[in-house]
């Protein structure tokens, strides 16, 4: 069984951490990519990879490959030409690296999004439509969520490091059902703590590309471009109570694709993968693994 994990130089001077896990480097052996959502981190998917690598033996199980956006996670940080280096175009130019890299030689791709990672994601599978034959999307976005970001985000960057524990608080009163925080504050805890490590120049230069790359690649026109060319049958799986993204705005995707079913998680927020990971990893089965 293949396991590394280390800092790769994807693009460069892009250091990136990726985590690699599961069966042998060949084009028999699917492979999955999970990709986390903005400002995030790959060890949100512990519980998904944990699942998929139990339910097959060594020589038979998939092929997972997670990783840190840049700036984000244990991926590197630099704070030079934030507003470049850390924009949504660059992560995604990122994650086609990441594709090239792991996935090219497979003759089956399943891609996995949360949040923003799912506009990625959808992407992705329009762009290689004759690999990627799973596609699920957990908790994705509007088709105008870069418009409706907060401005908190043109604050300078030494006040937005002032505010960052507040800003945090906000995120996990939002994006965590509260039965997660009474039941589970280790998580709690945890996402706490990687959330005030991200950078402020990092985070800053992140939202603000956002409603340039919504403008851009990823106005009206793209989005129905990837709509009409992903050919597959698509896996959607919201939290009920999403407090960032409501269902009725992750709604607007399910509408447009061709072919999908929706999973809706009672007692989970916009983290429904972390929160309710048996659910998630039900439907998982069930769709990826055909039973």
């Amino acid at each position: 069984m293949v396991e590394s994990t280390s800092l790769v130089e994807i693009r460069p001077g892009r250091r990136i951490y990726v985590d690699v896990q599961g069966g042998a480097d060949d084009s028999s052996c699917p492979v999955v990519i999970m990709i986390h959502g903005s400002c995030a981190h790959s060890g949100q998917w512990d519980a998904q990879v944990n699942f998929l690598l139990q339910q097959h033996d060594d020589d038979t199980a998939p092929r997972i490959v997670r990783y840190d956006y840049f700036g984000c996670g244990q991926s590197m940080k630099p704070k030079e030409n934030a507003s470049k280096i850390y924009s949504a175009s660059e992560h995604y130019a990122d994650l086609l690296a990441v594709y090239e890299r792991y996935c090219n030689t497979s003759l089956k791709v399943w891609v996995i999004g949360h949040s923003f990672g799912c506009v990625m994601a959808l992407r992705l599978a329009a762009e290689k439509k004759d690999h990627v034959c799973k596609l699920v999307l957990t908790s994705p976005p509007g088709l105008d969520f870069g418009q409706i970001l907060p401005r908190i985000f043109s604050l300078p960057v030494f006040l937005l490091g002032w505010m960052q524990p507040l800003l945090t608080s906000g995120f996990v009163a939002s994006a965590f059902h509260p039965n997660t925080a009474k039941n589970f504050p280790e998580l709690i805890k945890s996402e706490r703590a990687i959330s005030n490590a991200n950078p402020p120049f990092m985070f800053k230069a992140f939202y603000q590309s956002m409603v340039k790359y919504y403008n851009t690649e990823a106005k009206e026109e793209a989005w129905s471009i990837w709509f009409q060319t992903v050919h597959v049958h698509v896996l959607v799986i919201l939290g009920e109570d999403d407090k960032i993204i409501t269902v009725e705005k992750s709604q607007q995707i399910v509408e447009r694709l061709k072919s999908s079913q929706l999973k809706i998680v009672p007692n989970a927020s916009h983290q429904v993968v972390q929160e309710q990971p048996d659910a998630v990893n039900e439907f998982l089965a069930t769709y990826l693994l055909d039973r």
